[in-house]
């Protein structure tokens, strides 16, 4: 009986350490991944000659929205139990599938040029149906200095979430509906 406790307790420690590392993941993330157009084209500029650079510059003026498209790693995140009527940033999920149990969301989102986290929790409360329903939300939230340029850039993000620790039960074939919020529909999610 005491190996199990400690089985138990060194779990319950690579599991801190893990969300340690996903965080320190999810914070490298959030510091690089918005990145303004004019930094943007300031780079394309150094390597043109001084006629784009002005033109470049006289369109950087405009308070146009850009989309960023610049290529970023997809981003890990684990999914928790929590409070869902936390406040979030605004962001629109383009598309949400699973496999296994992995949640793939594709996002976009205004990030004003600031640093930003996302984080993903599901709900306490689960409504009774077969097969029974979570509600589910991601959460985007900018963190640390905010930048007070205007900059309506609008980024982009794939995001892989392990949801295992939504499931009903944790044992192979358990299913359970995803009611994720901002998504279209509900997904069927079966535990692998």
């Amino acid at each position: 009986m005491a190996l199990s406790l400690i089985s138990i307790s060194q779990i319950n420690t690579s599991m801190q350490i893990f969300r340690s590392f996903m965080l320190s993941l999810v914070l490298l993330a959030a510091f690089s991944s918005c990145k303004t157009k004019n930094n943007s084209d300031k780079n394309k500029n150094d390597k043109n000659n001084e006629k784009n650079k002005s033109d470049m510059s006289n369109s950087d003026n405009n308070n146009s929205e850009s989309v960023n498209n610049h290529s970023k790693p997809r981003l890990l995140l684990v999914s928790e139990i929590g409070n869902i009527s936390e406040t979030s940033e605004k962001y629109t999920i383009e598309s949400a599938e699973i496999k296994d149990n992995i949640l793939t969301l594709s996002v976009m989102f205004d990030c004003g040029c600031n640093p930003h986290q996302f984080s993903f929790v599901g709900s306490e409360m689960i409504a009774k149906s077969l097969p029974p329903i979570r509600a589910a939300k991601l959460i985007l939230k900018k963190v640390g200095a905010q930048n007070t340029k205007s900059c309506n850039e609008v980024s982009s993000q794939i995001i892989d979430v392990d949801i295992s620790n939504l499931a009903y039960v944790q044992e192979p074939g358990n299913e359970i509906y995803l009611n994720i919020a901002f998504a279209n529909e509900r997904l069927l999610y079966t535990f692998k």
